[in-house]
């Protein structure tokens, strides 16, 4: 809850929840990290397949007009791959995330949007 206070807090942040049936089904936010602007997303399981994802990321890009932009995804996310190139974001490299279980290192896609 504490990093959810923060976030909120920080101006800089672009946050929207994605609310689906009349409950919060997940989130999207737009931060800075290492000098760029990244969008991130998550999206409760039950919620998937259903275009939650899509459709938020379309109305935050209306919204966060900063380009480029730039996200990752697990390479074994293709529903989320296929999101962020649905939206025009290209793969321009690797990348790596902790596993949250393990903490094990997993292979990641790094995207960018330029227009």
């Amino acid at each position: 809850m504490a990093h959810w206070a923060g976030l909120l807090a920080d101006a800089s942040i672009t946050k929207r929840v994605i609310v689906a049936d009349g409950e919060v089904a997940g989130h999207v936010v737009v931060f800075d990290r290492d000098g760029r602007r990244e969008l991130g997303y998550w999206l409760g399981r039950r919620h998937w397949g259903r275009g939650l994802a899509s459709a938020a990321v379309g109305e935050v890009l209306q919204i966060e007009r900063a380009r480029p932009l730039w996200a990752g995804v697990v390479r074994d996310n293709a529903a989320s791959l296929r999101v962020l190139v649905k939206h025009g974001f290209q793969e321009v490299g690797e990348t790596a995330f902790a596993d949250p279980f393990t903490a094990a290192p997993l292979p990641g896609v790094l995207l960018r949007l330029d227009a």
